[in-house]
Order: structure tokens, then C-alpha cells, then sequence
């Protein structure tokens, strides 16, 4: 029936009497032109609107047409109609959602970009002292534990120089001594080598500096030396271990501790700062110079009167330096 009055539309058209206004398919173009007017609002529907025309022109050919069948045919076209003009109307308020979609990101996109140049902004007006404070705390920390791995490579070092020139001694000394002597020797226990320091305290310390002592005194050990720790006689020429308590003044309390100290004996200056155990992991960083002729070294160590001498990696690397720092004197 299509292809009829597809066929049959332009004669239909020429012999048509004039339209009333209830004539049948009235509805059917109403919902044509509105779904028209909808489609002109939008730029991409370029080529639906010149169809669109074409079907209105066909339409207003039926309605004046005089054929049993027109008003069929029309009544047949005002369902899918109805539809098509929904769904054009559909189509324009989602191209509108679209379009304020598309504005609100650009505002958002704007919004970024004014809050990142803010935030620049305000990392510049720091300034870069605090930046370069801690790339000077860093700069000195790495710097420390180089020296320290260098102290440990050398000591390493000199340790397996030690122990290959005891083996050659050894050798030589079979050589040299009967048998029935060196028997004897080897059934000997070796004896450790003793060496004595001496301690002097400053401050309040708790007693908790013969903790410290006891650890180096195990490190060195087994390394087969005796540590022999004895009290502080003036002009003795042993080495002085000057244990020193921090409490809240350090370097007053430092001043105090070395005062009346003679250039004539060496001094191992121990700092024992008074530091809760709860605070061990924010230890380290750079420390106040301590300057005095009979100085050999400082350490830095920590405790509390309620945990004593605590374990923590300060604590630890403190009594590798007193066991070091001795060991350069054998």
C-alpha cells in the first residue's frame, strides 16, 4: 500500500479539495511540525530536518486528498509519528544536558588550574631555607656514615692483618720451637690483652653509664681484650672516659664537665642526653661542636630514668664508637 500511494502522491496532490480544519491526519502534522521545531534547535540534525520537510509535503498531500484509503494510511502514520517526535524531543534535552556537562568540566578543568597555581605559589613563598636546612642535615648525616664505614673498613682491615700475621708468627714459632714445646703451647689458653681506662662522671646519670661500659666491654671482648675500667687519678696517662649527663642546657653542662681537665691526659668525652625512649627514633642529626685540646672524640648517647640505657640504633652506634675510639690506643 506504501508504494501505492507513494506512487499515487502527486495526483492524489493535484486533485485535492481544499483542507478543513478537522480533516483527518491534522494531529498526525501537528506532531510533524513540532517535532520540526524541536529539530531546527539542533546544528547536527541538518539532514533529518530536510526529510522531515519532505514527509510534511507528502502529508499535506494526503490530507486534501480524496482517496477512501487517505485517512487510513494517516491515521496508520500518527503512531510512529507520535514516536518520532518524542524521541526528538528526547534528543534535545540530552544534547542540553550535554552542552551543560560539557561547560561545568570546563569550569572544573579551570578551577584545577587556578588551585595548582595557588599551591605553587605557596610552596614559593616558603622560601628555601627550610629546603636547604635539610639538605645540609642530610649533606652531614651521609657524610657521618661514610666516615663511619671508612672507620669500619680500616678496623676490618687491620683486624685481618692482625690474624694473618698471628698465623705467620705461628708458623715461624713451629719452625723454630720443638715440638714437645709446642705442645705445650697450644694446649695454653690465650690470654686477652688488658687495658686499663678510667671513668670520670658529670651531672646525674643514674648509674646507668656502666650499662654503656658493659656493652663495650663484651665488644671488645671478643676481640680478646680486657677492658680494666678504674676510677679517675689525675695525671695518670690513661685514657679518660668523661661520661657527661644532658639535661636540658648542653652545651653549659658540657663546659662544666670538661673544666679543670688537663691537655696532658686523653679524654673520650661521652655525652649521655636524657631522652625518653618514646622520642629513640627522632635521635641523630647534627650535634653541637665541643672543642677542648685533651678531646680525642665525642659520642652522643641516650637514657632515661626510667629505661636506663636503652636499646635503640643510637644507643648501639654509640658503643661501637667508645670500643672503637679505645681500640685506637692498643
Amino acid at each position: 500500500m506504501q508504494d501505492w500511494f507513494m506512487t499515487k502522491l502527486p495526483s492524489l496532490s493535484r486533485g485535492a479539495s481544499k483542507p478543513s480544519a478537522e480533516s483527518p491526519g491534522s494531529s498526525t502534522l501537528k506532531h510533524l511540525e513540532q517535532g520540526k521545531a524541536r529539530t531546527s534547535l539542533i546544528p547536527e540534525t541538518d539532514k533529518t530536518l530536510s526529510k522531515t520537510n519532505s514527509l510534511e509535503a507528502g502529508l499535506k498531500a494526503l490530507k486534501s486528498s480524496s482517496h477512501p484509503q487517505s485517512l487510513l494510511f494517516l491515521q496508520a502514520l500518527e503512531s510512529p509519528i507520535q514516536i518520532v517526535n518524542d524521541l526528538l524531543a528526547e534528543n534535545l534535552q540530552l544534547q542540553k544536558e550535554l552542552n551543560n556537562s560539557h561547560s561545568h568540566q570546563k569550569d572544573l578543568q579551570n578551577e584545577i588550574k587556578w588551585l595548582r597555581q595557588e599551591l605553587q605559589k605557596r610552596k614559593g613563598s616558603k622560601g628555601i631555607s627550610e629546603y636547604y636546612l635539610v639538605a645540609e642535615n642530610q649533606r652531614l648525616q651521609q657524610e657521618l656514615q661514610e666516615l663511619k664505614n671508612t672507620q669500619e673498613t680500616l678496623l676490618s682491615g687491620l683486624w685481618a692483618e692482625k690474624q694473618e700475621l698471628q698465623q705467620q708468627l705461628e708458623e715461624l714459632r713451629k719452625e723454630l720451637v720443638p715440638e714437645n714445646e709446642t705442645i705445650a703451647e697450644e694446649t695454653s689458653v690465650p690470654q686477652p690483652i688488658a687495658f686499663p681506662v678510667q671513668v670520670r662522671i658529670s651531672g646525674k646519670t643514674g648509674g646507668y653509664e656502666k650499662q654503656l661500659l658493659g656493652d663495650v666491654t663484651k665488644v671488645l671482648a671478643g676481640l680478646s681484650i680486657s677492658l680494666q675500667v678504674e676510677e679517675y687519678q689525675e695525671d695518670s696517662g690513661y685514657l679518660l672516659l668523661q661520661f657527661s649527663s644532658i639535661y636540658s642546657r648542653e652545651i653549659t653542662d658540657i663546659d662544666n664537665a670538661l673544666f679543670g681537665l688537663k691537655c696532658m691526659q686523653k679524654v673520650l668525652l661521652v655525652v649521655l642526653h636524657h631522652e625518653s625512649k618514646s622520642n629513640a627514633k627522632f635521635f641523630g642529626g647534627t650535634k653541637p661542636q665541643v672543642q677542648h685540646p685533651a678531646l680525642v672524640g665525642t659520642v652522643h648517647a641516650y637514657f632515661s630514668m626510667e629505661d636506663g640505657f636503652y636499646h635503640c640504633q643510637a644507643n648501639k652506634d654509640a658503643v661501637e664508637s667508645v670500643a672503637n675510639s679505645i681500640l685506637q690506643f692498643i
